[in-house]
C-alpha cells in the first residue's frame, strides 16, 4: 500500500505535493504508512492522528480544524492532544536516486525509520500549558509529555516515546514512566492533580498504564485510578532477568578421556592359605609332592595328617576346647565336653592323637624280636632319634574356640608294643 500512495504522490507536482496531508479514513493508525512513503519519496509527510474536521477545541471556545477520533459508527469519540506529525525521511542514502516514476518500480522503504517531529498539538487541559514541544512541568523532578497516543509522565529531563504506542479511538492513554525504572512516592499528589484537571468525559475514558516499577506493588495508583474514575489501570510485564554467564570450563585433552572413564577396582585377592604340615612318619614316601590345602573361608591350620590312617575320619564337631585324656594303658586320648566317650573297647587298640601345635615325630622301628604264638612283642632297644631342628613353618593364626581343627582321626598312629625282657611295665611307643 505504501507503494500505491508513494506513486500517486510522486505524479503530483511538487508544489502540491507539499501540502497533502494523509489522514486515516478508518480505526487503522497511519503512522507506519506515512513512515514508508516519506522514506519513498525522501520527502517529509505530514501525518494526521484523526480525521480533520471542525471542532471547538481551541481555547476561547473557538472553532477550527482539529484531529477527531470516531469510532466504528462514525460518532466522534475524543480529540487527540497532537493534531499532527511530520514524518521524515531516513537519513541514509536510498537505493535509487530521483522520484519514481508512476507505474515504475517505487523504492524500498528504510528499515529503521527516524522518529517524527511534531507539528501542531493542544493542552489537554485549559490550566496545563505546554511548551513548543509539548511538555508541561508538573514539578523540578517530572514532567508530563503530549503524545499521539495521550501523555507520558516520567522524570523530568527525559525523552518521551511520542510514537511508542499507538492510537486508540477508545481514549487516551497515560503512561507512566518507563520499563526497569522505580516511581517514587512523590509523583502520587502530581498526577493526582494532572488527571483532576482533565474534563469529565475525557477521563472516564483515559487508560493508566505504568511501565516503571512501583515501590508499594501499584496500590496508590490504584487507589488513584479508582479516586478519579478512570477506564481502566494495567501494569506492563516485569523484565525478564539478564541470564547469568557462566565461565566456560577448563578444557584440556585429558579433560574428554577422563570424562566418562570410571576409577578401575581392584579385584580382591585372595589371601594365601597356610602350608599343610608334613607328618614325620618314617612309612611316608620320600619325595612326594607336599599337599597344598584348599582355600578355606576362615584362617584354619591345615590338618595334619598321621602315618597310619587306618580307620575312618572322625566327623568335624564344633565343640569346646578339646581336652587331653590318658587311658589306663598309657594311651593319649582326645575328647571334647559333650561329645561321645572315646574310651577304646579291650579289642580295640589305644587311640593316640597327635598335638595340633607340634607335628608328631613316628617313632623309627629298630630291631625286634616277635614270641610266636604268646602275642606278646618284645621291643629290642632302640637308638634314640637324632635331634634334627624343624622346618621353620609360618606363623599359622590360632583357631577359634568353637571349631575344631579338622582332620583328626581316631585310627592308631603307633602300635602298642610291650616292654623288654627287663619286666619292665608296658607302654606306648611314639
Amino acid at each position: 500500500m505504501a507503494t500505491d500512495v508513494a506513486e500517486v504522490l510522486a505524479g503530483l507536482p511538487a508544489v502540491v505535493r507539499r501540502g497533502v496531508r494523509l489522514a486515516p479514513g478508518g480505526r487503522r493508525d497511519l503512522l507506519p504508512l506515512g513512515q514508508a512513503v516519506a522514506g519513498l519519496l525522501d520527502a517529509e509527510v505530514e501525518v494526521t492522528t484523526g480525521l480533520p474536521l471542525i471542532a471547538t477545541g481551541q481555547l476561547m471556545g473557538r472553532f477550527g480544524i482539529r484531529s477527531v477520533l470516531a469510532g466504528p459508527d462514525g460518532e466522534p469519540r475524543w480529540l487527540p492532544f497532537v493534531d499532527a506529525v511530520i514524518c521524515v525521511p531516513s537519513r541514509e542514502p536510498a537505493p535509487d536516486a530521483g522520484v519514481p516514476e508512476p507505474g515504475g518500480p517505487a523504492r524500498p522503504a528504510p528499515p529503521n525509520a527516524p522518529a517524527p517531529r511534531l507539528l501542531r498539538w493542544s493542552a489537554p487541559a485549559p490550566e496545563l500549558g505546554l511548551s513548543e514541544n509539548g511538555v508541561a512541568r508538573l514539578s523540578n523532578a517530572w514532567q508530563a509529555v503530549a503524545t499521539r497516543a495521550g501523555l507520558w509522565v516520567g522524570p523530568s529531563g527525559t525523552d518521551a516515546p511520542l510514537t511508542a504506542r499507538p492510537v486508540s479511538v477508545e481514549g487516551p492513554v497515560v503512561e507512566i514512566g518507563r520499563g526497569g525504572d522505580r516511581l517514587d512516592a512523590s509523583l502520587w499528589p502530581l498526577l493526582s492533580g494532572l488527571l483532576g484537571r482533565l474534563a469529565p468525559d475525557i477521563r472516564s475514558r483515559t487508560t493508566l498504564h505504568v511501565h516503571a516499577l512501583a515501590p508499594d506493588g501499584g496500590r496508590a495508583l490504584r487507589g488513584l485510578a479508582a479516586e478519579h474514575a478512570l477506564r481502566m489501570i494495567s501494569f506492563a510485564a516485569a523484565p525478564a532477568p539478564r541470564p547469568v554467564r557462566r565461565p566456560p570450563a577448563p578444557a584440556g585433552p585429558a579433560a574428554g578421556a577422563h570424562a566418562g572413564a570410571k576409577t578401575p577396582v581392584p579385584a580382591p585377592v585372595p589371601s594365601a592359605p597356610p602350608a599343610s604340615t608334613e607328618s614325620a612318619d618314617a612309612g611316608a614316601t620320600a619325595g612326594a609332592e607336599k599337599p597344598v590345602a584348599a582355600p578355606v573361608p576362615s584362617s584354619l591350620p591345615a590338618a595334619t595328617e598321621s602315618a597310619d590312617l587306618d580307620g575312618p575320619p572322625a566327623p568335624f564337631v564344633t565343640e569346646p576346647p578339646e581336652t587331653t585324656i590318658t587311658s589306663a594303658g598309657g594311651a593319649r586320648q582326645v575328647s571334647a565336653p559333650g561329645s561321645p566317650d572315646l574310651t577304646p573297647s579291650p579289642d580295640s587298640p589305644p587311640l593316640v592323637m597327635a598335638s595340633s601345635s607340634t607335628p608328631p615325630v613316628a617313632p623309627e622301628p629298630s630291631t625286634a624280636a616277635a614270641t610266636a604264638g604268646s602275642g606278646t612283642s618284645v621291643e629290642a632297644s632302640a637308638s634314640p632319634a637324632p635331634d634334627v631342628p624343624p622346618d621353620p613353618l609360618p606363623p599359622v593364626p590360632a583357631p577359634p574356640l568353637s571349631a575344631r581343627p579338622a582332620g583328626l582321626s581316631s585310627a592308631p598312629l603307633a602300635p602298642d608294643c610291650a616292654g623288654s625282657g627287663d619286666g619292665e611295665a608296658g607302654g606306648t611307643a611314639i
